[in-house]
């Protein structure tokens, strides 16, 4: 059976989507399949940084690019001077999303116990 270039790509990338959504969702829900794993603190730290490190890398290397290119194409750029480079937009907004998020974890909601 032949797809077309437009179908094969559309097929290709939904199944690279579930995978790493089946991939990532079992990482983190393994440590609590099992009542043997959820004794084991570090096994469940070090599942949930792989599940939650799939999802990051799903961001930033599958939508990030679609996102610059996204944004190009609107015409939001900012350009640093007349005639040099544009600010990558797409990027510095991902990076201030997630130093955001990383303050209101240190700073909000800090414990004693997390140092």
């Amino acid at each position: 059976m032949e797809f077309s270039p437009e179908t094969s790509l559309l097929l290709n990338k939904l199944g690279a989507i579930f995978v790493l959504l089946v991939v990532g969702a079992f990482s983190c829900w393994l440590p609590y399949l099992s009542k043997a794993l959820t004794q084991n603190r570090r096994l469940i730290d070090i599942c949930s940084c792989f599940g939650g490190g799939t999802f990051l890398a799903l961001g930033m290397f599958h939508l990030m690019p679609e996102a610059t290119e996204a944004m190009k194409d609107a015409g939001w750029t900012i350009q640093l001077k007349e005639g040099g480079e544009f600010l990558p937009l797409a990027e510095a907004i991902a990076f201030f999303g997630f130093a955001l998020i990383l303050l209101v974890e240190r700073v909000i909601f800090s414990d004693d116990e997390m140092e």
